[in-house]
């Protein structure tokens, strides 16, 4: 699927338009994205490739580990030449531009990205369970509890998505991923190739390998948040039915489709969930939303049977009320080694109590959430003002909520967090050039995060942490201050 636009940004820039001069350490905003940047190296110099995922038209996704760490992650790599000829070169500068920014548990992370003569390498998370699309031609149907399962996982992905005016544009089974293989179906949403702004102006091109998956009103060009629900509840009628509802021939053939719903294996399926399709597979006007499908009653009754445990819940609730931190290079190293060093195994528990806490679905925790899981699980009299407090420190004054990483650096353990080998990482990411030592422009290149900025910011930071007054910061000075209560 491609798409044209009006404007093209430069590779790799962040879409927020509006942006503000940085006067003070205090007013850095720290998140994951600022974090994910092209490397300078050559992606064989720091990647070695593994065994083939998956071939596409322009390119492929692979296997690769880090050759430091042995971090095993997945790479997209996409052909220049077929890019060229297609004029596609906006989808992997939209791609990475949106990618880098999403922070949700159902969106795998994006790490860094390679830029050469010959190819753009995309590095992001690895998910050993392989496509959900290949789940589904193993299995043919699925329970309707996990079919529920993926469908909440799905819908709150989307819902963040189009919260944060972000159109997926090519929802279907071959990008979504499981987690692992096994029968807890963990998902993550991927390819943002096709994706947009609300905002831009686009226009739609639809290949025939997502056309199964497109509203017939996307058909015209026109395409809005109700175009990625149709997409939703054509995945919800495969996983239920194991076939789509149309057997499609030709675009025409999609405008007139016969649902079956009173054929098998409908008949034996709960009249909720025929009740949940059908409105997810209607015209635009009477389509659900995403936060609403997600609160749908055969979502939220089937979705998730059991909870965390109460003790694994008041430790990590207690662990968000007590998280401090009173300087923002302390702030970004916990930020960085979260969102880039930690696996899906370190995080797994913690995944699930977001998600327990999240009532809404929509992929953070806002004030009225928290509030209610402090005071049904702690026993204590927590009030509104107590919990503006703990989302001002953890979001570091920014926001009204918490979003994903900023829940996990504040509850994550933080021996396992700040160890030798990720302090290690955390400061060779600093370290731009190499040489051993972190200068003030370095820190303005991680930390601007795109905006303007004084230069005594910088300088003020290395002064607080350069015991030795070289005016740089060497690995054991980063260490010493990093771990440092102060």
């Amino acid at each position: 699927m491609g798409c044209t636009a009006v404007q093209r940004p430069k590779l790799g820039s962040t879409f927020v338009e509006d942006r503000q001069r940085i006067n003070a350490v205090n007013e850095i905003k720290v998140d994951p994205g600022i974090f994910v940047s092209e490397n300078k190296q050559k992606f064989q110099e720091v990647y070695r490739l593994g065994k083939r995922l998956k071939l596409m038209n322009n390119g492929e996704v692979r296997i690769c580990y880090h050759r430091d760490t042995s971090a095993k992650r997945a790479v997209k790599i996409l052909r220049k030449d077929f890019l060229m000829y297609q004029d596609e070169s906006f989808d992997y500068e939209n791609e990475i531009d949106i990618f880098k920014s999403l922070d949700h548990p159902n969106i795998a992370r994006m790490y860094e990205f390679f830029d050469d003569d010959r190819h753009i390498y995309i590095v992001m998370e690895y998910c050993s369970g392989g496509e959900l699309f290949q789940e589904i031609a193993k299995r043919q149907m699925f329970t309707e509890i996990h079919a529920a399962r993926i469908m909440y996982q799905l819908l709150s992905a989307v819902s963040y998505l189009h919260t944060n005016m972000i159109f997926h544009r090519d929802i279907r089974p071959e990008n979504i991923l499981l987690e692992e293989k096994n029968e807890i179906f963990n998902i993550k949403l991927i390819d943002f190739g096709a994706s947009v702004l609300s905002r831009k102006n686009y226009k739609m091109i639809i290949d025939q390998d997502s056309l199964i998956y497109t509203d017939p009103e996307a058909l015209t060009g026109e395409y809005n948040e109700a175009c990625d629900m149709w997409s939703c509840g054509i995945i919800a009628y495969i996983l239920l039915c194991g076939h789509a509802p149309h057997n499609m021939k030709s675009v025409s053939s999609l405008e007139n489709m016969d649902f079956g719903y009173n054929q098998e294996p409908w008949t034996h399926l709960s009249t909720e969930s025929k009740d949940f399709v059908s409105k997810l597979l209607c015209p635009p006007s009477g389509r659900l939303a995403a936060k609403e499908a997600i609160s749908h009653s055969w979502v939220a009754n089937r979705a998730y049977p059991s909870l965390p445990g109460q003790e694994i819940v008041t430790e990590v609730l207690e662990n968000l009320a007590s998280y401090h931190t009173n300087n923002k290079l302390k702030d970004a190293v916990q930020t960085y080694i979260t969102s880039q060093l930690m696996t899906l195994k370190d995080t797994r528990v913690l995944r699930e109590v977001f998600r327990s806490l999240d009532k809404n679905g929509d992929g953070k925790l806002c004030k009225s959430e928290l509030l209610e899981a402090f005071n049904s699980t702690m026993g204590e009299a927590f009030n509104e003002d107590d919990i503006a407090k703990i989302l001002n420190v953890i979001s570091g004054g920014n926001n009204d909520y918490i979003n994903y990483t900023e829940f996990l650096k504040a509850t994550l353990d933080q021996r396992k967090v700040m160890s030798r080998d990720n302090l290690k990482g955390a400061f060779a990411m600093f370290d731009k050039d190499g040489n051993g030592t972190i200068c003030a422009d370095e820190l303005r290149k991680v930390l601007e995060g795109g905006h303007q900025s004084n230069d005594e910011i910088w300088h003020e930071i290395i002064h607080q942490i350069d015991q030795n007054r070289d005016g740089e910061i060497d690995l054991q000075e980063f260490r010493d201050f990093v771990l440092s209560k102060t």
